[in-house]
């Protein structure tokens, strides 16, 4: 046994299973590796399941009853359109796999969350032996005792999941259905296909880890994709066995790679303005395609193609002449809008991708080839599936899914094509393929697997020096989302990138403790000017986004206010009586959306006088003014407190992430031109300009956002530190 484990008072029961305490310590030794710190869905699913195998309280441990008690789903879950729980079982399992590989190979305890179950098998590796698999896929060893195991398999994952008995079921059809008929062949393959393919080789394509954009399109043995250039976004394409070449077509820019003609080679492009183009890679000209005005396309087979001409309007058309062939109107509720947009190799019916602003979710629809009877057929949480590809000559459905990052990246998952399957699940790798890219997105079917985008990143803050205009680390790298320091310029709160838990620091980056835990995110922490509390705005998973506020030593978080509405960032009146906020956009009509005042005395909230069309409200740390901006993002709007009146600042094409400086003279904001391109501005009162004090051009690795002001007033910025490859999978 293990010396760590037997100096800690930990070992086996006489019996020779691992003791409760040995079993902690394991599961202690595997948390601290690293492995399940970015992801709280896991830790919660772990930690549940280790909790009720201990107990041996194993009765209802089923997918149902995890995404109740452990997701904080409502009654009406189905695990058969939301696949949160297998997904999540999936990663921790192969996260499993992976440490017990590698850092926990010599461990005295094993933790295995065995494939189809929710009970956790435990097992003791006696000393001097190598684990091993016998014929029943559990843990053994080479040399002496077998492994002795705890935990029962009774619970199992629901049978409405897909569980191992249904597969056995399919492996059970007799051989002749197979050979009768030449056309049953065909059904059998589809039928009897494993219900996920398995990425059995990754290997990358791309070695200059620049930003990339998707789609990824595929023309023969090219992939094309647009990468960051320079000040562009230009268009690019990649063999398997050659550099990333760039390209410049003949389009009035920014140009926008949307699909590629799989019979002529041409690409399709969206230019200037939503006009529709296409372009042979190469040429010196290009053909626009009249009349039309894109969203997002795709193309079919046979020169006709597809596009959306409105946030719920898809148009099928001639690309020769423009001339629309059908329209149909998706049924979407206010809310929702197509994102993507994607036709099957076979012509049979076409997906769509649909993002709902109130809910943050995406969700994917189906209709006929013809556009008829479109309906949702996979719908998720927060997150989901963001864009899909059919691989293996239509058997599978791969999508990407984002999971609490920023952006289309996240775990691969896929569906089957088999009738009655109607959920997404994890896309295995081999252990330690998943460590080449730590997200993925943007997969597309090579034929013989799939192509993907794959990046890592990590974020770091770093503090603007407004005399020398350089970029200086804060804190030895911290990664924070946003911050804010006590008013006495000791402290500092901030939200971690990675798990949006709330922490405080000194300001020299010492004494940091977590005030909160996943699976609550926080976001737009403030510090009372007292320095006792903290306001920030939080949710947990599948709640409302509401205003907390909690003591700054620790303690629980408390809404302020509870009411229908989602509720934006706070920040506090001078006195520390008062906490402003906007509404989250989307829960309303812009017109409708207001700025609140709560009394954190009596819990009294008002509106804002005049502040109808109005959100992302900042109180000016001198009371004087409360800043905010319009629903729409173009205008920048300052309130007299005392005179109770409106003065616009400035009008933009887009504006957002607004910030006062300490001694409330300045304000931060950032402005997106239309091209995309990012500014950091400042507005001093006073004055009836702006003034642009960094181009994010000349930073491309910056993010667009401000995470917070120091002290002295320089804003403090996100620099992504990102490495994006494009991989080949090889998939079975």
């Amino acid at each position: 046994m293990d010396e760590a484990v037997r100096e800690a008072g930990h070992g086996s029961t006489p019996d020779g299973v691992p003791s409760p305490e040995a079993i902690r310590a394991q599961f202690s030794r595997i948390l601290k590796s690293g492995l399940f710190s970015g992801s709280p869905r896991q830790r919660r699913l772990l930690e549940y399941c280790l909790s009720r195998t201990l107990s041996g309280n194993l009765d209802g441990l089923k997918e149902y009853t995890i995404g109740l008690e452990v997701f904080d789903k409502s009654a009406d879950f189905d695990p058969q359109t939301d696949s949160i729980v297998r997904t999540t079982a999936t990663r921790v399992r192969n996260n499993l796999k992976t440490y017990y590989a590698g850092t926990g190979k010599i461990d005295p305890v094993r933790i295995e969350l065995p494939e189809g179950h929710y009970v956790l098998r435990v097992s003791i590796i006696e000393p001097g032996t190598e684990p091993g698999r016998d014929g029943s896929g559990t843990t053994s060893v080479a040399t002496g005792p077998p492994a002795r195991a705890v935990g029962a398999f009774g619970a199992t994952a629901d049978r409405k999941d897909g569980s191992a008995g249904d597969k056995r079921r399919f492996r059970r059809w007799p051989l002749w259905l197979g050979i009768a008929v030449p056309g049953l062949i065909a059904a059998a393959y589809v039928l009897l296909a494993p219900s996920t393919p398995e990425v059995v080789r990754v290997r990358p394509i791309t070695h200059d880890g620049r930003m990339k954009h998707g789609p990824l399109v595929m023309d023969g043995s090219r992939i094309y994709f647009q990468e960051d250039v320079g000040r562009d976004a230009t268009l690019a394409y990649v063999t398997e066995d050659g550099p990333v070449t760039w390209l410049t077509p003949p389009i009035p820019g920014p140009v926008v790679l949307m699909d590629e003609d799989r019979r002529s080679g041409e690409l399709l492009i969206r230019g200037r303005g939503g006009t529709l183009w296409r372009w042979m890679a190469g040429a010196a000209s290009a053909n626009r395609v009249p009349d039309v005005v894109a969203g997002v396309a795709a193309q079919y087979v046979g020169g006709d193609a597809a596009v959306t001409t409105g946030s719920n309007t898809v148009e099928w058309f001639k690309l020769s002449s423009g001339l629309v062939i059908r329209r149909v109107k998706v049924p979407l509720t206010e809310f929702q809008s197509i994102h993507w947009l994607r036709l099957p190799p076979v012509g049979r019916r076409v997906r769509l991708g649909v993002y709902d602003a109130k809910t943050e979710a995406f969700s994917i629809w189906e209709m006929d080839a013809d556009g008829s009877s479109p309906h949702p057929v996979w719908r998720a949480g927060a997150g989901g599936p963001v864009y899909g590809t059919w691989v293996g000559g239509g058997r599978w459905f791969v999508a990407s899914e984002i999971d609490g990052s920023d952006g289309p990246f996240g775990q691969l998952v896929s569906v089957s094509e088999r009738a009655g399957k109607g959920r997404f699940d994890p896309l295995p790798m081999l252990p330690g393929l998943t460590n080449l890219g730590a997200r993925w997105a943007w997969p597309i079917d090579s034929g013989s697997g799939l192509f993907a985008l794959g990046e890592t990143r990590r974020v770091e803050a770093e503090r603007l020096d407004l005399r020398t205009g350089r970029l200086i680390d804060l804190a030895s790298g911290l990664s924070a989302f946003d911050l804010d320091y006590s008013n006495d310029g000791k402290w500092v709160a901030y939200v971690d990138d990675f798990d949006k838990t709330i922490w405080k620091m000194r300001a020299d980056g010492e004494l940091k403790s977590r005030l909160t835990y996943a699976p609550m995110e926080g976001f737009g922490v403030h510090w009372s000017p007292d320095g006792a509390r903290i306001a920030f705005m939080g949710h947990r998973p599948e709640g409302r986004w509401l205003v907390y506020v909690m003591p700054a030593s620790g303690g629980t978080p408390e809404p302020v206010h509870a009411d229908d509405l989602e509720q934006g960032i706070p920040t506090w009146s001078p006195d520390g009586r008062y906490l402003v906020f906007g509404e989250r956009r989307g829960q309303r009509p812009a017109a409708q959306m207001r700025i609140h005042v709560v009394d954190l005395r009596t819990h009294e909230v008002n509106e804002l006088p005049g502040s109808a069309g109005k959100w992302s409200a900042r109180w000016s740390p001198d009371g004087r003014y409360v800043l905010a901006q319009s629903v729409d993002w173009h205008d920048l709007f300052l309130y007299d407190v005392a005179r109770k009146r409106w003065g616009r600042i400035g009008s933009f094409r887009n504006v957002d992430q607004l910030v006062w400086t300490p001694d409330s003279r300045r304000v931060y904001f950032v402005v997106t031109d239309e091209y995309g391109s990012h500014s950091l501005r400042q507005f001093t009162l006073g004055r009836d300009r702006t003034e642009e004090l960094l181009s994010y051009w000349d930073a491309p690795d910056l993010e667009a956002r401000i995470v917070g002001v120091t002290p002295d007033g320089s804003p403090i910025l996100s620099r992504t530190i990102a490495i994006q490859e494009i991989y080949a999978m090889d998939v079975r």
